[in-house]
């Protein structure tokens, strides 16, 4: 594997790993919307605190992924040979082979790979930001 392989894919495991800090604020914001909805009971405050728990669900599936690909790409770190696509290849048959990769798909770059894994943190981060404009809207509107 040359340098700039491994410089990518550190570069993007570093970022990958901070998964857990958007997870853990989209917790707190969970529970914000729990006493939200619980404390109020009104039903304004309770649409806020349903889709505010419906974000956090789509959430918590993108940080399970953004925590899949983060372990796969340090695995690849740790154990890639020199060529690197031939492991690829091994990779992709052992995702399908586990049903975790739509039926056969073209042999992906590298660089393709590290741009899907940041697509998915970035979903992530996304509906982290949903939950927290829920919340700040129907405190604007509604406190």
């Amino acid at each position: 594997m040359d340098k700039t392989s491994i410089s990518q894919i550190k570069s993007c495991l570093a970022l990958l790993t901070q998964y857990r800090i958007v997870a853990n604020f989209s917790l707190l914001l969970s529970a914000a919307a729990l006493a939200v909805g619980f404390g109020e009971q009104t039903m304004m405050s309770i649409a806020a605190m349903v889709l505010v728990l419906g974000l956090a669900l789509g959430q918590f599936r993108m940080a399970i992924r953004v925590g899949f690909d983060s372990q796969l790409l340090n695995n690849l770190l740790n154990d890639a040979p020199v060529n690197i696509e031939p492991y690829l290849e091994q990779l992709d048959q052992s995702l399908m082979a586990l049903g975790l990769l739509g039926k056969k798909v073209n042999s992906r770059s590298l660089a393709s790979r590290l741009e899907g894994c940041l697509g998915l943190f970035k979903w992530q981060c996304g509906l982290c930001i949903l939950q927290l404009i829920v919340l700040c809207l129907f405190g604007l509107f509604f406190y």
